[in-house]
């Protein structure tokens, strides 16, 4: 009898530690120190329940990358930092009442019944919190505050995912929406729609960041921005028109209307010697032709082949390798330079300089994050001297400093651009910086060749004066050796003889 009451108090303290257990792993409002996410099913059951009891509910989307931390943290310290982001994001959930679950890698969907004004107070906690080691890590979030009307839990995450694209593409940290911001999540998708007909109608227009030589501080050349014409763009961001372009596959399209207009560009500026850095997409290089029709292009416009440069943006060749590697090949042997962008983050990696051998990398501006502590500043120097050790030109972006700008300067960075310089400039404010400092340069070589010629002709009257003074000298020298002569006869006239003897 006792053996049946110990087993049965046995069985009865199993039952009670699994519902512990999966009690404290479907719910993140449990007390636990170390609470569990749910799988998506919770959070949609928690979301259901929520709208039917109090008719309100919330869904965040969490957008986690740690692209930039990677290479700046071992692989067990980006492990307890990830963990670590999940103890926060799980505070949302144990005060707001919530459940949270982990989707398409490092994100997190959140369902919860706090109010906006709290969903935007953890917000602003979790994204400003001071975590040193977290300075390399990007964030974005996207909520959607669902209201009376029943909205089903797959399309109020999807609003929310489309908010963190939208606060992203804005460069903000968050964005909380409800059914009157809705407009503004929706235009991602329009500008899907739309992107092909601006492209053919040319529904866009050119802005130019100037870079600066390191060593002078003169203004080399300008980056082209492409950007959406204002009747076109609305509350459309640069990023949400490249996630377009990319989504619909329409690259080499765009970036063919891209080169043409650089092409043309330049052919009006050829007396300015200014270098101009054109995107184009690795994808695109990848299409059979793409390289004589760049060429073709280029003749057309009559410019010198190092008047541009050929800037590869940081997309993956997952095809045709071959055709890639060609159209490369074709346009270095026509005289094109070429630059890696974005070099330290994303797709663009080590084999990219070894295979492609660039002649300018341009160093990703997440690598000047930390450059002022010991293993960010580490990490900058080395990949510099890498750089320099293939000959390639270093471009450092992103300089909003003058700290950063004198980091670039001291590890040996050939060209330097940043808003600390100049921010992205209209066509006409770009010329009119040129011509300035063409003429500032022209009248600093005028001064310097009227010093040069007033010291010349210094040198040249010091000289005359010489002459004048040696030839009046040897004039009056023997009239003075007489003088002598006789004062000394007069006071010795016979060893003046003795010595003529």
């Amino acid at each position: 009898m006792i053996d049946m009451t110990i087993l049965i108090i046995g069985f009865i303290a199993v039952i009670c530690l699994a519902i512990a257990f999966f009690g404290m792993s479907g719910n993140g409002n449990d007390d636990s120190d170390s609470p569990l996410l749910s799988g998506m099913s919770g959070v949609k059951k928690f979301y259901e329940r929520s709208l039917k009891k109090d008719a309100k509910c919330a869904v965040l989307y969490i957008n986690v990358f740690y692209e930039n931390l990677q290479i700046m943290v071992e692989r067990k310290e980006l492990v307890r930092i990830q963990e670590q982001v999940t103890k926060e994001v799980l505070q949302l959930c144990r005060y707001g009442n919530g459940e949270a679950a982990k989707v398409d890698g490092n994100n997190y969907v959140v369902a919860t019944t706090f109010s906006k004004d709290a969903l935007e107070g953890f917000c602003r906690c979790f994204l400003g919190a001071d975590r040193k080691e977290y300075k390399m890590m990007d964030v974005a979030v996207g909520g959607y505050m669902v209201a009376a009307e029943k909205t089903e839990f797959i399309k109020a995450a999807g609003y929310a995912k489309k908010a963190a694209r939208v606060t992203k593409a804005n460069k903000n940290k968050y964005l909380i929406s409800d059914k009157d911001d809705l407009k503004l999540i929706l235009e991602n998708d329009n500008i899907e729609r739309n992107i092909e007909n601006f492209i053919d109608n040319d529904g866009f227009y050119q802005m130019y960041q100037p870079f600066l030589d390191a060593r002078t501080g003169e203004v080399v050349g300008c980056e082209v921005l492409t950007r959406l014409k204002e009747e076109n763009s609305k509350n459309i961001m640069p990023n949400q028109v490249l996630n377009a372009i990319k989504k619909e596959n329409l690259h080499e399209k765009f970036d063919m209307l891209v080169f043409e207009k650089c092409c043309k560009w330049a052919s009006k500026r050829l007396e300015w010697e200014a270098i101009i850095t054109c995107k184009i997409a690795k994808s695109t290089l990848a299409h059979e032709g793409v390289a004589q029709h760049m060429i073709d292009i280029f003749s057309k416009n009559g410019i010198g082949e190092n008047m541009i440069v050929i800037e590869m943006t940081q997309d993956r060749v997952e095809r045709n390798e071959e055709i890639f590697k060609g159209n490369i090949r074709q346009l270095k042997n026509a005289g094109f330079n070429f630059c890696l962008d974005n070099f330290g983050k994303g797709y663009t990696s080590l084999n990219d300089v070894s295979s492609l051998e660039p002649n300018v990398i341009k160093l990703d501006r997440s690598l000047l994050a930390n450059v002022t502590e010991g293993p960010g500043r580490i990490v900058f120097d080395n990949v510099v001297k890498l750089a320099k050790e293939i000959d390639a030109v270093v471009f450092c972006s992103g300089i909003e400093t003058a700290e950063q700008k004198q980091v670039a300067q001291d590890a040996g960075c050939d060209i330097l651009q940043g808003f600390y310089f100049y921010k992205p400039l209209s066509e006409e404010a770009f010329d009119k910086l040129l011509i300035e400092q063409r003429d500032k340069k022209k009248t600093h070589l005028d001064e310097t060749k009227a010093h040069e010629n007033a010291a010349v002709s210094g040198e040249e009257n010091h000289a005359e004066g010489s002459s004048d003074e040696m030839t009046e000298a040897a004039i009056t020298m023997p009239d003075k050796m007489e003088a002598d002569s006789i004062e000394e006869g007069s006071v010795g006239e016979n060893n003046s003889m003795g010595t003529c003897i």
